[in-house]
């Protein structure tokens, strides 16, 4: 007899939890790096259409103030803070100024952007005239405005921050976040992690409690079958024979029972239309020692059913009730709708205790004094699911009930 069997790694839970706050992280800062080059385009867009709109009415004003004349470069000395204009660039700390070269000899007369080489600097007079432009020159955007006056070119630039500066700028602001990102991912994903992996745990834990209580089950009645054997051996006697019988026919039911709970049905049983009532107290016949009260029991219902099967299920209720009644005693109701069965235990089962005990590795009892081997109760439950009934079960006020429904 083979069991496959589930093991858990120790510290799953916390490796799960990683691999969740990785795929987490990678989810979020991609999200995150997403929403910053859309929110980049958005900003520079419309401080753009800001610059578009005003600079030129600026400019126009300039000239319009004869603030430039053929004395220019004493002009621009003596205004000399004229030039630096308000700030255009996204991340509102820089101020905008102007660039004035002269036309004709190529002369940088005004750099207040010292680290602009002057390759760059030419590369940013080259755009049509009177026409707001937005440009990429190195490594920075600019926002650029040229107009021309008598034989100058003036030059309005202004600074914005590029997507890498912009994005450097969140994410130094984000490292906060980021570590509190991590936190808050590891912990819910271990938190969910534990979630998914505790039924396989509790799934893993009734194994080994059934495997322990099923192996005692099998190797006590060999050992008796070999004291049997070997008291034969020595006195002849037929009493050992009869008992070894009873204990390999112990041993049969038990495979038998595990054979029906693993395997597929075939669909190829014979189903007849039988009178439930007589089979019932046919194989209430077979337990003697079980007080058996047939109350409401209308003796004429008739099911299309599995004799065998339902002989089954029958006796493994008997079998269920004698040895977990408290009082000896069952109670058998049967009409048209369902068949009932119930009868007093010492305690109470919890509604948990009572969806545990229909799975096949489920022992309320998990002592080795148990006497059942766990598989009464998912037997019934399957050979109903084959009838296409349902079961209901319940115990309340210490009457254990178990409820077919036709």
């Amino acid at each position: 007899m083979i069991f496959i069997k589930k093991k858990i790694k120790l510290g799953l839970a916390s490796k799960v939890a990683i691999k969740v706050t990785i795929i987490s992280l990678v989810l979020f800062y991609s999200t995150i790096t997403l929403v910053m080059v859309v929110q980049y385009s958005l900003l520079k867009n419309a401080l753009f259409e800001d610059f578009s709109r005003y600079v030129p009415l600026y400019m126009e004003s300039l000239l319009d103030s004869n603030i430039i004349d053929d004395d220019l470069e004493a002009k621009i000395s003596e205004n000399a803070s004229f030039f630096s204009f308000l700030p255009f660039d996204t991340s509102g700390n820089r101020l905008s100024d102007a660039i004035i070269r002269n036309n004709e000899t190529g002369k940088i007369i005004v750099n207040e952007y010292q680290y602009i080489p002057e390759d760059s600097q030419n590369e940013m007079f080259d755009i049509p005239e009177g026409t707001p432009v937005s440009k990429e020159v190195g490594d920075r955007f600019y926002f650029l405005y040229k107009i021309t006056y008598k034989k100058y070119s003036i030059l309005y630039a202004s600074l914005t921050s590029s997507i890498s500066e912009y994005y450097g700028l969140l994410l130094y602001r984000l490292d906060v976040i980021l570590w509190a990102s991590i936190l808050i991912f590891f912990a819910m994903g271990f938190y969910f992690s534990r979630l998914m992996i505790k039924p396989i745990q509790d799934h893993n834990t009734s194994l080994k409690l059934y495997n322990t209580n099923l192996a005692h089950e099998l190797k006590t009645p060999l050992s008796v079958v070999r004291s049997n054997l070997d008291m034969l051996e020595l006195t002849k006697n037929e009493k050992f024979i009869a008992s070894s019988k009873e204990e390999l026919t112990h041993i049969e039911n038990i495979i038998n029972s595990l054979l029906f709970l693993i395997q597929k049905r075939s669909g190829g049983e014979k189903y007849e239309i039988k009178n439930l009532a007589n089979i019932i107290e046919k194989s209430s016949e077979k337990f003697p020692q079980l007080s058996i009260n047939f109350e409401n029991f209308e003796t004429a219902i008739q099911k299309e059913i599995n004799e065998d099967l339902f002989i089954l299920l029958v006796e493994n209720i008997f079998e269920n009730a004698h040895k977990y009644s408290s009082d000896g005693k069952i109670s058998v109701s049967l009409n048209e709708k369902f068949l009932k069965f119930s009868n007093q235990v010492e305690k109470n089962l919890s509604a948990k205790e009572l969806k545990q005990i229909e799975e096949i590795f489920y022992q309320v009892d998990n002592s080795r004094n148990s006497q059942g081997y766990g598989l009464g109760i998912p037997m019934i439950k399957k050979i109903i699911e084959n009838f296409g009934w349902e079961m209901k079960i319940s115990c309340k006020n210490n009457i254990f009930e178990i409820k077919i429904i036709f």
